[in-house]
């Protein structure tokens, strides 16, 4: 694949992260049935929602992955390096008092701020913020660093197990493919990260990226992650030319700066290191 076209994958993942994150942020925590009462269909950036967002605002799914990218850029060759920049801009994100953060994620951060120290496994963790995380270093195909990522605050196997099988599928996705695991049928659309990465791989395994995000916010419960997730595929198969500029357009300008910035170091790192 010729870089340019590469790059118009690599964004349409990161730029379809955002906008599924911020669209889906309008319905979270809402049933299907109240959000057809209140807005019939949701097809675009809205705000609103329990965070009472601006339109194209990102809550802590972007937010958080941002942290990785950042620790990424730094340590792109060194896991522990990684890991440790991971969770320092994590705690950076946290001491902002940003309007959401997961409990989990919250409590691995609080955590380390208190001993110094990661948290150790623990299977009982079943929530989806290292799985929202997963797509800086799937990008980059360093598997290893995103269970690392994943560990900071969701230390369970469970958690990486499908942080790397959606990796995969975010690997089918940037050749120009739908994903090739199957899905059958929705789940509740719950933080749960099995429930989580059910429905973002259904999502994204059929019609294009309107189809993809419109399925997503529109079956509510957390919606803003499941879409997030799933529009970071849907937008990897399409490219960021397959992606409707209105939605990128309300995204904060201090966002797109930060993903362009990334994007590039994506294919630099790619073009040097993966791609013969």
């Amino acid at each position: 694949m010729k870089r340019r076209e590469l790059k118009d994958h690599i964004a349409g993942a990161v730029y379809g992260f955002a906008v599924g994150d911020s669209v889906g942020a309008t319905t979270e925590f809402m049933t299907k049935d109240q959000i057809q009462d209140q807005y019939g269909e949701v097809t675009k950036q809205l705000g609103g929602g329990w965070l009472d967002l601006k339109p194209g605002e990102v809550t802590d799914d972007t937010q958080m992955m941002m942290c990785v990218m950042e620790a990424l850029m730094k340590y792109p060759d060194d896991i522990a390096m990684f890991q440790d920049e991971c969770m320092k801009q994590f705690v950076k994100w946290l001491d902002t008092n940003p309007k959401d953060v997961g409990s989990t994620c919250r409590a691995g951060i609080e955590y380390y701020k208190l001993t110094g120290s990661f948290i150790s496994k623990d299977e009982d963790i079943q929530g989806n913020g290292s799985l929202m995380r997963y797509l800086p270093c799937a990008i980059l195909g360093l598997e290893e660093f995103n269970i690392a990522q994943g560990e900071l605050t969701h230390n369970s196997e469970v958690c990486a197990s499908l942080i790397q099988m959606t990796s995969e599928a975010l690997c089918e996705s940037l050749m120009g493919k739908y994903p090739s695991r199957k899905i059958e049928c929705l789940l509740a659309p719950s933080g749960r990260v099995q429930n989580t990465f059910n429905n973002a791989m259904f999502h994204a395994s059929k019609g294009d990226f309107n189809h993809t995000l419109r399925e997503a916010v529109n079956n509510g419960g957390d919606a803003d992650t499941i879409a997030a997730i799933a529009c970071s595929l849907a937008g990897a198969r399409v490219g960021l030319s397959g992606i409707n500029p209105k939605l990128i357009g309300p995204l904060p300008i201090e966002v797109k700066k930060f993903f362009g910035k990334f994007i590039d170091f994506s294919l630099d790192f790619l073009f040097t290191n993966r791609i013969n």
